[in-house]
């Protein structure tokens, strides 16, 4: 109410739409202004449910019902609904018709058959709304509150669906899955509250000691990288998407894989790539269906382009572009792993025989649709193959024993690390970098997010790679030394430094030499240190003797001159 003067006394006026009662001096509001306000109802809600056995459809009053017996033998019937496929049968639990903090008219299961239970539900809804709206709760809480609620299953299979829509493989959507779903079942996490950093080690601990199954080994540490990397990933989108008030797995580390690698690529020589080729065109197989040749240019686009299995797999015709002055193929931003358009540029020297090649195959099908999908296996038989015809190339006995005892085609060498389809692109990465070429060119050609995976999984340069910069060091800082001979080694320069610096303390351990012991023996103690002539500005006992209070400053300071 307002108040206003007239004739000097104040009056007290009503609201627009409010009337007076006749007893006393309150107002009601009018059906216009109560569309506003937050009124709770609850109420058994009619749904449909389908046809029992044995119905009979029947018209009564222009509305039809269904008539049937129930399993008690009970004569039952139900109106049905408007598009008649159903019968309206009345909800066993009340339902809670109110208004929420925007406004809009909401339905909520009460979860309860008690109409008194209902009601407080209600009442508590009405309230809760009213305290949003005059700001003494924070939406965000109730949204924190209502997820928590939630089985994280649920949240699971949302997240599931957002790795879907965000343009991810299938693959990669399966398999981050699957390893939430096994991480979450190990350490029997089922709400959000439960999805702590504790929790995640102890079950990530119970899958690292899990027995052996069909005779495989634990997982290894980088494997149980991709399970802290999947849950770190889900937990993040939680609190993104504001279902978590923080971020639950901030302080998850991961394992240094280092320490437990298992499988291990090698980079393969010039020489082991012009066997392979060479023997693999020439060489039909009826264990694949795939050509020599398809096989050869599969494994020779690996090895000068950096091209995954799957991605060369793609290739059509049109992705070829060899007619400009960089011949380059280009990639669909759907086919490649980064999910961008990539043109990867091939060289020169190919462009004749991928022309040669290409003629060969239909106008925009795929290049590689023969070959098969266990990449391993063939280029297995093919490495396998090529060794074999190196070793029918020995000129003698002694030379063939000398080479079996190499590594060269073999699958596995004699450290461990092995040669699959995907050491191809390590190879490609090791060749580029021996080129000197800078670590961003590099990374760029890789295709890959960061230089740290490039230079350190990818590029295997030999030790004689890098004991050369080593030698270059070694003869710069040779080249520095007072008369060193150039080119030697730190164990032939030792002595001869030590005896050309003038027989000096040695540089390395800092001790004197006997010589110089002696020397220092038959000094008198009290004998003064000469002074250097070749220093210019000298002082005045610089032809003879330097004095002591020009060597020390201090000295001069404390004992002033008469």
């Amino acid at each position: 109410m307002t108040a206003v003067a007239l004739g000097g006394q104040q009056h007290s006026t009503f609201p627009a739409g409010c009337s007076p009662k006749a007893s006393h001096q309150r107002f009601r509001f009018t059906g216009q202004q109560r569309k506003g306000v937050v009124v709770a109802t609850i109420n058994r809600r009619m749904k449909g449910k389908p046809f029992p056995q044995g119905t009979d459809i029947r018209k009564r009053n222009g509305k039809k019902f269904a008539h049937w017996t129930d399993a008690n033998g009970k004569a039952r019937k139900a109106l049905l609904t408007k598009d008649g496929t159903k019968i309206c049968v009345r909800s066993a639990y009340y339902s809670i018709r109110y208004r929420d903090e925007n406004g809009l008219l909401k339905w909520q299961s009460s979860g309860t058959r008690d109409k008194d239970a209902a009601q407080q539900i209600a009442n508590q809804l009405e309230t809760r709304a009213a305290k949003i709206r005059q700001g003494l709760i924070n939406p965000a809480e109730d949204l924190f509150a209502k997820a928590a609620r939630r089985p994280l299953a649920e949240h699971l299979a949302e997240y599931v669906d957002f790795l879907r829509h965000k343009d991810n493989t299938t693959k990669h959507s399966q398999l981050t899955e699957h390893r939430i779903r096994r991480l979450l079942e190990e350490g029997r996490i089922n709400a959000v509250s439960g999805l702590t950093e504790s929790a995640v080690r102890a079950a990530i601990d119970r899958i690292r000691t899990a027995p052996e199954l069909d005779g495989k080994p634990p997982l290894a540490l980088g494997a149980l990288n991709g399970y802290l990397r999947a849950v770190s990933g889900f937990a993040n989108w939680l609190h993104k998407d504001r279902r978590t008030p923080h971020r639950p797995l901030l302080a998850l580390g991961l394992f240094n894989a280092e320490t437990d690698r298992r499988h291990v690529r090698r980079s393969m020589s010039v020489e082991e790539l012009h066997w392979l080729f060479e023997v693999t065109e020439t060489r039909p197989t009826a264990a694949h269906h795939a050509s020599g040749e398809d096989r050869a240019m599969y494994y020779l686009l690996a090895a000068t382009t950096g091209f995954r299995a799957a991605e060369l797999k793609s290739l059509t015709t049109d992705c070829f572009d060899l007619d400009g002055g960089e011949p380059a193929i280009v990639l669909e931003a759907a086919r490649s792993k980064r999910r961008q358009r990539e043109r990867q540029p091939v060289p020169a020297c190919e462009v004749p025989k991928l022309r040669a090649w290409l003629e060969k195959k239909p106008p925009g099908s795929r290049v590689f649709a023969s070959i098969p999908g266990d990449t391993a296996r063939m280029i297995r038989g093919d490495l396998q193959a090529s060794r074999d015809a190196w070793l029918a190339s020995a000129g003698s006995d002694p030379q063939r024993a000398e080479w079996e005892a190499s590594d060269f085609l073999r699958n596995q060498d004699s450290q461990g690390r092995k040669l699959d389809f995907h050491a191809l692109r390590v190879t490609y990465v090791t060749l580029l970098s021996a080129g000197n070429i800078d670590v961003k060119t590099l990374q760029e050609l890789a295709r890959h997010s960061t230089p740290v995976l490039t230079m350190n999984i990818y590029n295997q340069r030999s030790r004689q790679q890098l004991a050369g910069p080593v030698d270059q060091l070694g003869e710069t800082l040779m080249n520095l030394l007072p008369n060193a001979p150039a080119g030697s080694r730190q164990g032939d320069y030792q002595s001869d430094y030590s005896q050309q610096a003038g027989g000096g303390s040695n540089w390395q351990s800092g001790a004197s030499s006997p010589v110089d012991q002696q020397q220092a023996d038959e000094k008198p103690v009290n004998e003064k240190t000469p002074a250097n002539p070749g220093i210019s500005g000298a002082s005045r006992g610089s032809s003879d003797e330097r004095l002591r209070s020009e060597s020390n400053r201090r000295w001069r300071i404390c004992n002033p001159l008469p």
